[in-house]
Order: structure tokens, then sequence, then C-alpha cells
């Protein structure tokens, strides 16, 4: 028993020199507690909330550089905007080759109608006519018309002839040879009111041809309306003054009215321009 009671007195004054050599921190177990639960939630941090200085803020770019914007076109309407350009593109060569097409219609039936009224003037009438009629109607154009209605007319067809310039008026309604070529057929018909109404159409769409007002002052002797003749006979006059027949037709109206003196004033014109003076 005593040997055990000094063992443990030895024991004792051992360990308390152990612990008298190492320097205490403190003498407060608790206040080292606390300290060391201190500086480990200095380090971590883990339970406070957020502040408006902890946030994290995107750097601003420097005044010198530009903020670079980065955007990506979806792939459909990439592909969508290729399509368009390339039905756009698609187009355009239809619409160019329909304009070929279209002139090249044009110059064949230019060549045609060339070719037909070099044949009419040459006198080769039924040559004319039938390269008048490979012409397409509706691609026909009036004065087409009008030289077929002539060549039928010198085949005494006047029927046929009264169509042509029908449809020359058709395709050109101020197309006036058209209607001055039915005066002279309507006339030389002695259908005199029908002559006198496409002579006055012949000279509202061309009001400077002294043959128009010459034909319509004859027509016009013809219904026995020489007031009417002198005055368009007057008007042609006034266009040509060159013409004999002109003269003579004036010195005529004025002898039916009786007005000698203008008579024979006019009748002189006529002699002169003829050299019979």
């Amino acid at each position: 028993m005593k040997r055990i009671v000094l063992c443990v007195l030895m024991l004792f004054i051992v360990c308390g020199s152990v612990y008298a050599d190492i320097p205490a921190k403190s003498n407060n177990v608790t206040d080292e507690i606390n300290q060391s639960f201190a500086n480990t939630t200095k380090k971590h941090k883990f339970w406070e909330k957020p502040t408006k200085s902890s946030k994290l803020k995107t750097p601003k770019p420097a005044k010198n550089e530009k903020e670079t914007v980065h955007t990506t076109q979806p792939a459909e309407k990439v592909i969508n905007a290729k399509t368009k350009a390339l039905e756009k593109e698609k187009q355009q060569l239809i619409n160019q080759e329909k304009e070929r097409e279209q002139y090249r219609e044009i110059q064949e039936l230019s060549n045609q109608y060339q070719q037909a009224v070099a044949l009419y003037t040459d006198n080769n009438l039924d040559e004319a006519l039938n390269a008048f009629t490979k012409i397409p109607d509706d691609k026909r154009p009036a004065q087409a018309w009008l030289l077929m209605g002539n060549i039928l007319l010198d085949k005494d067809k006047k029927e046929e002839a009264v169509f042509m310039y029908g449809r020359a008026i058709l395709t050109d309604s101020r197309f006036y040879k058209a209607y001055y070529n039915l005066g002279n057929l309507y006339l030389a018909d002695d259908k005199f009111h029908m002559a006198a109404e496409q002579y006055k159409l012949a000279a509202k769409y061309c009001p400077n041809n002294p043959y128009i007002y010459y034909n319509l002052g004859c027509t016009y002797l013809k219904l026995g309306e020489l007031r009417k003749a002198k005055t368009a006979f007057i008007k042609a006059i006034e266009l040509n003054n060159q013409i004999a027949d002109f003269h003579y037709n004036m010195a005529y109206v004025y002898k039916k009215l009786n007005k000698e003196k203008q008579a024979k004033t006019y009748l002189e014109n006529y002699n002169k321009l003829t050299g019979q003076i």
C-alpha cells in the first residue's frame, strides 16, 4: 500500500513539472474555447448574411475599350434568308427569259410584216395578202389591216375590204387612213352620207391633210350642200394651194352660188397651175 501511494506521489510531481514548462495562453478554459471558435468563424464565416459589398460585380470595360456584344442568329432564319434570296434570283431569271422570248417574238413579227409590206410595194398583191394573213390577228397592226383592205378592194371585194378597214379602226381608233379609205369606198358607191361621216372622222384625227377636206367637199357637192362644200374646199386650199383640182372645184361651187367674180378668180388659179396660161 505504501508503495502504491509513493508511486502516485512521484507521478504527480513529474506531471506538475511538465505542465509548468508549457506557457498557458489563457487561465480560463472557456476563454480559450471561445477564442478558438471566434478564430474559426472569422476564417470561414459560414453563418454571416451577404452584404452589398460582398456581391460579385462585373468589371466595367475601360473607356478606350468597346464592349463586345455577341449575338447569334438562329439557323432557321439564316436558311429562310438564303431561300428567299434564291427564289428572288430564280424569279429574275424567269423574267429575263420572258423578256428575251417577247423580244424574239416581236422581231419575228416585225420581219413578217416588213416582208409583206415589201411585197405590197412591189405590187405582188397575192403574195402580200398571204404574208399578212400569216401574222396572228391579235398581233397584226392597223396598217396591215389597211393594206389587206386595199388589196381586197383592188380585187373588187368591197365587203371584205370594208371588214379589213373596220378591223384597222378596232386596232387603232385614231388611225385616220382607215376612215379616209372607207370614205373613198362609200363615195365611189354613191353612199354620200356614209362617206361624209368617215371623212369627218378622218379630219378629226388628221386635221392637216388637205385631201380629206377636198374629198369631203366633193361629197357635199354630190349631196347638193354647196356652202358646206365651199367651206371644205377653202380649208383644203389653205392647207395646200398648189393643187389645181382644189381651185377648179372651188370655182365650180362659186359658179353654182352665182358668184361669177370669185369663180373666175379660182378658175384662173386652176389654169395657172395646169400651165394653160
